[in-house]
């Protein structure tokens, strides 16, 4: 099997030499918060269905797909509010260097 991303063992079974993928996706902004959410919110939700219903099936399956909803509405929440902030923080920076900036050419002119 020749692969770019695999190279051979001992056992001629192929050996992923990308371990590190989902260290990496959980490193990304917002992903890990919203998987716990999701992943608490799913199984809240799949408990008090069992214990209105007493259907495991239908339980499991309404806690999966409430896992996958909240996880992807949770992380598009996180995101848009990240780049909210790091706009609002841009505004801000240039806010204030304007600031400086017409404070040190108010000195240079009073000099």
């Amino acid at each position: 099997m020749e692969c770019s991303k695999c190279e051979t063992g001992k056992d001629a079974e192929p050996v992923i030499k990308n371990k590190g993928s989902f260290q990496q996706f959980l490193k990304t902004p917002s992903t890990a918060q919203s998987l716990i959410i999701g992943i608490q919110g799913g199984f809240g939700l799949g408990l008090i269905w069992f214990f209105y219903s007493k259907n495991v099936k239908r339980s499991c399956d309404l806690a999966i797909g409430s896992w996958a909803v909240i996880s992807t509405l949770s992380w598009f929440y996180y995101t848009e509010r990240r780049v909210s902030y790091t706009n609002t923080m841009q505004i801000v920076a240039a806010l204030e260097q304007k600031k400086r900036n017409a404070n040190k050419n108010k000195a240079i002119e009073e000099s």
